[in-house]
């Protein structure tokens, strides 16, 4: 680039006005300026200034003083976002497939572990920018999901089940988790109101599966979750009401 810009102020201006980085050129039949201003060569149209053209100088001496667009918010140290309590440990009664199926709803149905973890991901890739704070609040409810996507998986392994992105649906045709089971909202205030929405709907998963299963350690690992998705309900209302 730092070539280009001396071709043509070597071709079109003079000692005196390349001194000064004021040039005249022909384009054609229509006359255009150029000026060189702050490393930027600026080249625009007399008659026409919505046909300006401005290209910058990319060498490396001006390189360190090129203005650049850059997160400041700091990710180290993200822990999930937890209550702190402890878990029940992963243990079943006996192998039990229909109680496998209904964990895995919760693993990576339509409203699932896997589809709040992505969406938080996302909700926050997009939310940054806008403070750090509240980033780091999504990005630690995403990985709290992470760690509940692990637990449920021992306990479809444990149960006999099969752990996959796919569950088993009326009919007993099977359904793979796709990104439409996503809710991505433009605003922010309607991206926390989506993942609001989520977790209450999580919840009321989980507590129709444990009305349903009759295994006590099954049920306890459930409701510890259910416990950390209360938490992230609280949370998400306090983002809101900072809106």
């Amino acid at each position: 680039m730092a070539n280009y810009k001396k071709k043509y102020r070597d071709s079109f201006m003079g000692n005196d006005l390349a001194q000064r980085g004021i040039g005249r050129l022909i384009f054609g039949r229509k006359n255009a300026w150029m000026c060189h201003m702050n490393n930027i060569l600026v080249i625009e149209n007399r008659y026409d200034r919505s046909g300006c053209i401005v290209m910058t100088n990319q060498n490396k001496a001006n390189r360190n003083c090129e203005e650049k667009l850059a997160s400041g918010c700091d990710f180290s140290g993200i822990k999930p976002a937890v209550m702190d309590l402890p878990y029940p440990p992963l243990q079943v009664r006996e192998r039990n497939k229909n109680y496998a199926e209904l964990i895995g709803i919760s693993y990576c149905g339509m409203v699932s572990e896997l589809s709040a973890c992505l969406q938080y991901i996302n909700n926050e890739s997009r939310m940054v920018n806008r403070g750090c704070a509240m980033g780091r609040t999504l990005l630690g409810m995403a990985v709290a999901e992470m760690q509940h996507m692990q637990m449920l998986a021992g306990l479809i392994d444990l149960l006999g089940g099969n752990v996959c992105y796919t569950t088993g649906q009326a009919g007993g045709q099977t359904w793979m988790w796709s990104p439409q089971c996503l809710t991505l909202p433009e605003e922010p205030s309607e991206m926390l109101r989506a993942d609001l929405d989520r977790e209450i709907a999580v919840i009321d998963q989980y507590q129709s599966h444990m009305r349903l299963i009759g295994d006590d350690y099954v049920t306890a690992v459930l409701g510890r979750i259910v416990q950390d998705e209360q938490y992230h309900i609280m949370l998400l209302r306090s983002m809101m009401d900072t809106m």
